[in-house]
């Protein structure tokens, strides 16, 4: 349980703060970048789950790794929306 909200609370952040990086300048709110990163860490964790086999628990010596996935699924879905949605702007 603690490791799905770790991946929520990763996806979250790094949605919010990827809004920053990108100075908001393509008409994405931050909640909705929230959300979009919330949607990229959950399937860069599944993902993960599903590649290395290993279980989400607690006592998973693998959760770092599950959310080092989770942060870069979620960085990497906010700079897709953010490039599909600047490309509107060109």
């Amino acid at each position: 349980m603690i490791t799905f909200l770790a991946i929520v609370v990763i996806g979250l952040a790094i949605g919010y703060f990827g809004g920053h990086t990108y100075h908001n300048r393509y008409g994405l709110g931050y909640l909705l970048n929230a959300l979009i990163g919330l949607v990229g860490a959950l399937l860069g964790a599944f993902a993960a789950m599903w590649l290395t086999g290993s279980p989400l628990t607690p006592n998973n010596p693998f959760a770092w790794r599950i959310w080092l996935a989770a942060a870069v699924g979620a960085f990497l879905l906010v700079a897709v929306a953010q490039f599909l949605r600047g490309r509107q702007y060109e």
